[in-house]
């Protein structure tokens, strides 16, 4: 079976060392992140050298009065083409490597349990 493409949507504003942890965890799990999506509120916040990530990221700034909850996430979704999209938000820093396979519980290898 083929492993599903994920990627991941994150909205951030003012991203902190939390971010970063996040990041280098995303670029850890077993299953691979094909794309991060970082929907940024305000350019002067977001100093892309302070947070290295050795996949592919994308980040589009925005002006605060663009930002909206669902929008905002939905803007990333659209922007993908992935099999699957994983939501976070700027501190939600994975506790270990299986973030990702969790996706796999919806039709790529797991059988669902009910």
């Amino acid at each position: 079976m083929e492993t599903p493409v994920i990627d991941v949507i994150i909205p951030v504003h003012k991203p902190d060392k939390k971010y970063a942890a996040l990041l280098k965890m995303l670029e850890k799990q077993s299953v691979k992140v094909r794309c991060v999506y970082v929907i940024n509120t305000r350019k002067q916040y977001y100093n892309s050298g302070s947070y290295p990530y050795n996949g592919e990221i994308k980040v589009k700034h925005i002006e605060p009065d663009e930002f909206d909850h669902g929008r905002t996430r939905n803007d990333g979704i659209m922007a993908s083409d992935a099999d699957y999209c994983l939501l976070m938000t700027q501190d939600a820093v994975p506790a270990d490597e299986l973030l990702v396979p969790v996706c796999r519980i919806f039709g790529h290898g797991y059988e669902q349990v009910t």
